[in-house]
């Protein structure tokens, strides 16, 4: 009986993980759960990318983005982080956070990569250690005025990370 238990929840597991990277590719922009932010002032709606497929899909599909909106990518620790912006429709910037929630870089303009071929797209990569990276319309860092230690705030029950 253990072992078809074992069985039975490796075959969901395997099925949730096909099924959940299969949705990448899907040409659907995700919907997750939002919450109210500010930065330098400015107050944004922010989806929570919590999970490693959340993360994965990022914005990939949008269209548009209005310039009150962004998604919030949650990790469990800080690390070096590197993007790439593959079915990604619309330019980003990418703002990276401390574990405190303070500003430590920052990217503009990261271009879309949508129909580009894998091996065509460049990586961006934060140049210090971070734990929360937001992705906003391009050119918000820039009108933002945003400087090294500027705060996140945003509700902290919400930065939890799957």
């Amino acid at each position: 009986m253990k072992n078809l238990f074992s069985l039975l929840f490796f075959v969901l597991f395997l099925t949730s993980v096909v099924f959940g990277y299969a949705r990448l590719e899907d040409g659907l922009p995700q919907r997750l759960p939002a919450v109210k932010a500010r930065l330098c002032g400015k107050e944004f709606n922010v989806m929570l990318a919590r999970t490693e497929i959340e993360k994965a899909k990022g914005l990939m599909f949008y269209k548009y983005l209005p310039a009150d909106q962004g998604m919030l990518f949650i990790y469990s620790k800080p690390q070096y982080m590197s993007f790439w912006m593959k079915n990604t429709i619309i330019p980003l910037d990418a703002v990276f956070f401390s574990e405190d929630l303070k500003v430590v870089d920052w990217i503009s303009n990261m271009e879309p990569g949508y129909g580009r071929q894998n091996k065509d797209l460049p990586k961006y990569e934060s140049n210090s250690k971070a734990q929360y990276v937001l992705e906003l319309n391009a050119k918000t860092a820039e009108n933002l005025n945003i400087k090294i230690g500027d705060l996140l705030d945003i509700p902290l029950f919400c930065l939890y990370s799957e």
